[in-house]
């Protein structure tokens, strides 16, 4: 239920000077957007340059400041401290009633074929991380008319319906999976290295 208390609030989480691997940090951010939406809130995780930012309408600052302590002491628990800071806003920056994901916008979520056609071009989506923290597929999406075809080539690859993440920069991939997905390339994971 939401708080009558509600207010919109954003957190920013500094990226320059911390140690702490982008994925984590993005994990983070997931888990207290997760936490929002699952209370009825609406919330979005945006991955700058600068900061991984999480905006959100529907729960109070001071229980998402309890919650992302709690998500910190758990999930970030082996890392030296790190900048980050809660503000409040009447209207966030971003669109959180937008139907489809936003350019930047962090999403961790299962890869259907109606989600794959909803994402703009240069989207890039990395699939199946409980291997190992391996992805077996990544992509980065061409023009809408090549939809069709990454979606067969996911499919194909054993990625469709399976946990996969969306990122925006060749960077973030490479921080958060080690891998470099070219302009138009697919990346499918050697499994025979996997026994």
């Amino acid at each position: 239920m939401v708080s009558k208390q509600s207010t919109s609030w954003r957190l920013e989480i500094q990226l320059s000077n911390n140690h702490i691997p982008l994925r984590d940090l993005l994990g983070v951010g997931h888990a207290l957007v997760h936490q929002v939406r699952s209370q009825g809130g609406l919330a979005r995780c945006i991955k700058t340059s600068t900061s991984v930012i999480v905006e959100q309408i529907g729960m109070c600052r001071t229980e998402g400041e309890t919650l992302f302590e709690g998500f910190t002491t758990k999930m970030l628990c082996n890392y030296p401290p790190f900048q980050y800071s809660f503000q409040e806003f009447q209207t966030p920056s971003v669109n959180l009633n937008a139907p489809m994901i936003l350019h930047g916008e962090y999403e961790h979520t299962k890869l259907s074929k109606n989600m794959l056609f909803s994402l703009p071009q240069g989207a890039l989506i990395v699939s199946n991380l409980a291997t190992r923290r391996q992805p077996i597929f990544a992509i980065r999406l061409g023009i809408q008319s090549n939809r069709q075809l990454e979606w067969e080539a996911a499919v194909t690859h054993g990625a469709a319906q399976r946990t996969c993440v969306i990122l925006w920069t060749d960077d973030d991939v490479h921080r958060c999976f080690g891998i470099v997905v070219g302009d138009s390339d697919i990346f499918v994971a050697d499994r025979s290295a996997n026994g």
